[in-house]
């Protein structure tokens, strides 16, 4: 990361660890094999654990690799003529990868999920829409509805899908 300044301590010790794990010619030997899949257009990325992530980072070369799996004129995902650059873009080409990826045959716990890059607020709670709406509810009168991000993520867009929890009494 450009801003992020030297570790120390024990984010130094996680960090030479993370690093250690990195395994090279695994690097090598995917690259080979996304080269060989989808062709010399897909290009190469530079040499390292920073070049690979750049490298698949936008999400077009992992749709034009499961693009490439399936038989000419069924392409799951659509690749744009020119890469994203906005986050929420690349979020969205790497979801509808995931999705390509899963109706596969991949299995979804042995997928990576797509994170928000920026921290998002939390939601403030809310009233019981049952109570606003003045129909009967299971809720306390007077409760609130607590909101926090949801936990799928697999949003293909990029509004932050909510999860109403239960309702809780009103706070004094």
């Amino acid at each position: 990361m450009a801003n992020k300044g030297p570790a120390y301590g024990m984010s130094r010790d996680v960090q030479s660890k993370i690093e250690k794990k990195y395994d090279e010619d695994l690097e090598d030997r995917l690259v080979e094999w996304i080269v060989a899949q989808c062709g010399a257009s897909v290009g190469r990325p530079e040499r390292g654990r920073l070049g690979f992530q750049v490298w698949l980072k936008n999400g077009i070369v992992l749709s034009q690799l499961v693009n490439s799996l399936y038989p000419d004129g069924s392409k799951p995902v659509k690749v744009p003529d020119s890469p994203p650059t906005m986050v929420f873009k690349q979020m969205e080409q790497i979801a509808q990868f995931l999705k390509a990826a899963e109706d596969y045959g991949v299995v979804k716990t042995d997928m990576f999920q797509t994170r928000a890059r920026t921290a998002t607020p939390s939601r403030p709670p809310r009233r019981c829409p049952r109570e606003r709406a003045g129909t009967p509810s299971l809720c306390p009168p007077g409760a609130w509805v607590h909101r926090e991000p949801g936990r799928d993520g697999g949003a293909s867009t990029h509004r932050v899908r909510t999860v109403e929890k239960r309702c809780s009494p009103l706070p004094p």
